[in-house]
């Protein structure tokens, strides 16, 4: 059984010359009961690199997780950037708490709070599938005008 997720809200600003990024008020996600099973967050912790697409164009991003205290429960940031040659990002960071699912590879990720603030942003959340290797999740961006995200695991530095 997956464990219900609470209330969140996303809100798209789209200010003139301004890109969307969303903006959540209660925690995402409650406390696990007892009869869920034990997902494995470390299969998804540690940084993560790669890009998604919103109005604003490709965007780089920088996902970095931490176990969060209940079995597959996460916590982390999400830093979004340029992609080398590209300036149609200002660059920003926001906390995250996500929820990681083993059986079926599955994480869904939910903004908590700003750590950067561009102006004319809002955070978005995102839920994607970890392929066999556990070296790229891949999945969509919870906003109507977003789409894709596709991240792979940081080689350790």
């Amino acid at each position: 059984m997956r464990p219900r997720l609470g209330k969140f809200l996303i809100l798209l600003m789209l200010l003139p010359g301004a890109a969307p990024g969303a903006v959540a008020q209660d925690h995402p996600l409650g406390e696990p009961s007892p009869e869920q099973s034990s997902p494995q967050p470390g299969d998804v912790t540690g940084l993560w690199r790669g890009s998604y697409v919103c109005l604003q164009g490709e965007t780089g991003v920088e996902l970095a997780f931490t176990e969060a205290g209940h079995p597959g429960y996460l916590r982390g940031t999400f830093k979004f950037f340029n992609l080398p040659g590209q300036s149609n990002v200002r660059p920003g960071e926001y906390s995250v708490t996500g929820l990681y699912d083993e059986s079926e590879r599955s994480l869904h990720v939910e903004p908590t709070a700003w750590i950067v603030r561009p102006p004319g942003y809002t955070m978005v959340g995102f839920s994607a599938q970890l392929d066999a290797s556990a070296r790229t999740l891949a999945g969509r961006i919870d906003d109507k005008n977003c789409s894709t995200i596709s991240v792979e695991r940081a080689a350790a530095e």
